[in-house]
């Protein structure tokens, strides 16, 4: 890792699911007959999705509404089964990206997520302590694109929107932060990160 420049962000905030953690096709892995880009809107958007994530019901109801709401040809346990196998993994070049980035900016995640998925995750194992910190939504019970959600970053590091670089792959939430005035920068994939970083003059 290199030293920090002056024109580089403070804070390096990062979505985890499409940007850190390769995602499995979920038009295959829930056998929607709809666009990946629509897909993407519609769970950004869904009620149900948007009570998993940010901790007010649990897996049993989630997966029961979604199949309803979604008129999906099977069980909720079914459901649960393909959304437990929905994230892949973080690939080795993302943390080897990461240890890319200047020493002296603070690298942390934003992601609307869920306890289920979180808990197959291992942070430290795929980063090491190049994640100061993580903002999950079920957690903190803030979503993305809501503005609180970036506030509460702001507001817990002491970061101006203007010290943070924030990478995500949906662009309603790219839009949401730069209304902000946070730098926002949209990653189409996690394959797409380090060229997003470079365009950035992060990394070399």
């Amino acid at each position: 890792m290199s030293a920090v420049d002056h024109n580089h962000p403070q804070l390096l905030l990062l979505d985890y699911g499409g940007v850190l953690l390769h995602l499995n096709d979920p038009v295959e892995t829930f056998g929607i007959g709809t666009s990946r880009a629509d897909f993407n809107e519609l769970w950004l958007r869904s009620p149900a999705v948007q009570a998993h994530e940010n901790g007010k019901i649990g897996s049993d109801e989630f997966a029961r509404r979604m199949v309803s709401d979604l008129q999906l040809p099977y069980s909720a346990s079914e459901f649960i089964a393909r959304f437990d196998a929905w994230p892949d993994r973080v690939p080795s070049t993302v943390s080897a990206t990461l240890d890319s980035v200047p020493a002296g900016i603070e690298c942390a995640i934003l992601s609307n997520t869920n306890a289920l998925h979180w808990q197959q995750q291992n942070i430290t194992r795929d980063f090491g302590s190049r994640i100061a910190r993580t903002f999950l939504s079920f957690e903190t019970g803030f979503l993305k694109p809501e503005p609180q959600a970036f506030r509460h970053v702001l507001e817990q590091t002491g970061y101006a929107p203007t010290d943070v670089l924030f990478i995500d792959d949906n662009p309603l939430n790219i839009a949401a932060a730069g209304e902000l005035g946070l730098r926002a920068c949209l990653c189409p994939g996690v394959d797409a990160l380090g060229a997003v970083l470079r365009a950035e003059s992060l990394i070399e």
